[in-house]
Formats: structure tokens, sequence, C-alpha cells
């Protein structure tokens, strides 16, 4: 874009004759605004002064449009001044040369620019891409997870109200709960959390509960089933792969509460009418740390009123502007008794969010049973 037309057809013969093709000219700014928008062209090789529209302006203009962000625009002149120089970098320019122009120089610059702008194109292609397939697969993730009326279901057979929060901290993460029907009277729930986040972690999950399904029957024994697990994960799982987990029963017919854990959050046990809680021991080594690993089952009494609340490790972690976990809040500050299942449910994730300011570093999974009268 220049208005002297020799300068035009002179850049046009030296890139032609370099193998660049395609090469449009304009004299004026108002022609190669209207050519940019036709044509969306790799660079622009620009003149600043010219009559009407000048280069300027044409930059100032391009750049209030999103889809030109990425275009190299290289500003042919003759300013020497340090504040002109930077005016045309305030104005959208990517790069100066200086006229008279140095045919190799401007060469350099030119495949310089280009270079840059087609590796910005496949790197923003490659985002999109993944975009897409990070969705794709959380979609499957989710599909893991008890849908509505499986949950509703369990409620009906098993006299339970159920109340389950989930939320990412990235496009697929590494939590995921479930719910396994043993008998009429006994339900097997579980939650587990992988390591890290992201696709090795989705991936893991996938691998997890393929095993939980092969492995269901033996839910009944919660400590046996982790054992057997932890033995098939073990060989599967890298270094620095490992996953915590509980397992639990609910047996309606005895009043109890069968469980085993493998180095998971302590989940919390309200009894009826909110008159006391207690945290469960789940002390012990995450599943994938060591082969040989036993898991130990333990039974508490779970009656008709009390409610069994779990939860990943991000309920815990959470911190506010100060560095202050949520874990103080929660077992100290949160008063349990006189709540009904349902506030105690809400009021909890409510605080949560207010404690971090809504920012979730990593999988947060809170659900709570509550067993009715």
């Amino acid at each position: 874009v220049d208005d002297a037309e020799f300068n035009v057809i002179m850049l046009q013969e030296v890139l032609g004759s370099r193998g660049f093709r395609n090469c449009m000219k304009a004299l004026d700014g108002e022609k190669a605004l209207e050519m940019t928008l036709a044509h969306k062209p790799d660079i622009v090789i620009l003149d600043l002064m010219m009559p009407g529209m000048n280069g300027y302006e044409y930059c100032r203009r391009i750049r209030r449009m999103a889809e030109f962000d990425d275009m190299p625009i290289l500003v042919l002149t003759m300013l020497k001044e340090p504040q002109e120089r930077a005016r045309a970098f305030d104005a959208g320019a990517s790069d100066l040369v200086n006229k008279p122009v140095h045919v190799d120089e401007l060469l350099a610059r030119v495949t310089l620019h280009l270079r840059r702008k087609f590796s910005m194109g496949k790197l923003n292609r490659y985002r999109e891409e993944n975009e897409q397939e990070l969705k794709a697969a959380r979609k499957m993730q989710d599909m893991l997870l008890p849908g509505a009326e499986t949950i509703r279901d369990a409620e009906q057979r098993h006299g339970l109200t159920i109340y389950s929060h989930s939320a990412p901290c990235a496009n697929i993460g590494g939590d995921f709960w479930g719910m396994l029907e043993l008998s009429p009277h006994e339900l097997a729930l579980f939650m587990v959390d992988f390591s890290g986040h992201g696709v090795t972690a989705a991936l893991n999950t996938f691998r997890l509960h393929a095993i939980i399904m092969e492995l269901k029957q033996r839910m009944a024994d919660p400590g046996l089933f982790l054992t057997t697990l932890n033995e098939r994960l073990s060989v599967l799982l890298g270094a620095e792969q490992f996953a915590t987990m509980f397992c639990g029963v609910l047996d309606a017919t005895a009043d109890t509460l069968r469980y085993a854990a493998a180095g998971s959050p302590p989940p919390l046990i309200i009894s009826e009418g909110g008159a006391s809680a207690y945290t469960l021991d789940c002390r012990g080594v995450p599943l994938g740390v060591r082969s040989s690993q036993r898991y130990a089952t333990r039974e508490v009494p779970f009656e008709r009123g009390d409610s069994l609340l779990l939860f990943s490790d991000a309920l815990l972690e959470g911190v506010n502007e100060t560095f202050q976990p949520f874990e103080d809040h929660f077992f100290s500050a949160y008063s349990w008794p006189c709540k009904e299942p349902s506030q105690v449910f809400q009021s909890l994730i409510a605080d949560f969010y207010q404690h971090t300011g809504g920012v979730v570093a990593d999988d947060l999974t809170v659900n709570l049973y509550f067993r009715n009268p």
C-alpha cells in the first residue's frame, strides 16, 4: 500500500521474483481497507504518509476487527524520531522497515512475520481442536456419574434423599462417584479422586470405573473390594499416579454403614436432628501406591434421620484471599447441628464458594446421603 505507484510496482516485482504469489496493490488507505476486508491477506506492507486515509488510520481501523488481530502489518517509513516510530506501533504496526528499503532486509522481515502468522494459525487450530476433544471427553466422563433417574430410583428403593454437587476445575478432571444396588436393603456408594487433572486423570477414571464395574459384586465387603481394586490398579498406573477412594455400603436392615477408605478425606456422619456430628476414620494408603496394601472394613451406625457427607479434598483445601483453607471453617466454625439436610448441603456449598471467591483449584465433588425417617 503506497500512494507512489512506482513503489508498489517495484515491490510486486521483487516479491514475485522471490517466489511470493498473489501480491495485490492499493494506492491509498481506503482502497487498502476495502481489499483487506475482501481478500484477508496474510501480510500487509504499508506506507504511512498517504493522502486521505493514511497508514496510521488504516492500522487503527483494521485493528478494531478481531479477525485481523494476528495479521502482520509491515510499515515502510522514513521516520527517525522514537516518538514517531512509537506512534506507528501504537496504531497497530507489527514492524518497521526504514526507507530507502533494503531488499534483503524487507524479504527477511516478510518471511519472518509470515512464519509467525502461520505458526500462530496452526497453534490456534490445535487449540480449537483440543477444546472440542476436551468437551467430548468431559461429556463422556459425565456419563460415568449417576444420572437423575438413577438417583431417584436409589432414593425410592432405599429410603434416601441424595444431594450432589460436582465442579471440575478444568474441562476434564479426576473426580467421580457412583452407586450400586447390592440387594433390596443394601446400597453401595463410592467416591474417587485421582491425582492430577486433564487427560491423564480422565483416562484413569475410565480405567478405574471399568474395573469397579467388573468387581462390583465384591463391594459387600468394602475392605476386600478396595484390596482387590488396589492390586489391579497398581499394575496399570504410572509413577506418581494414585487415587484416593471411599467405598461404603448402607444397610437398611442392620441400620449400619460398612466402609473402607484409601486415604480419602474423612466423611461426616450427622446424627438425626443434627444433634451431633463426627468424622469417619479414613486413614489408609491411596490406591495404586503399594500393591500389597490391605484395607479393613469398618462399621458404624447409620439410622433413620442420619446423614452421610462425602466430599473430595478440594472442599478442605479451597483457600480465601489470605490463604486460609476452608478446612478450618469446616471443622470448627461451621455449625452442623440443628440443620435440615438440605440446609446443611446448600449452606455448605454457598459458604465454600463465598470463602474461595468462586475460585476452585481442584475438582470439587460433594454428596450428602440423608436416610429418611
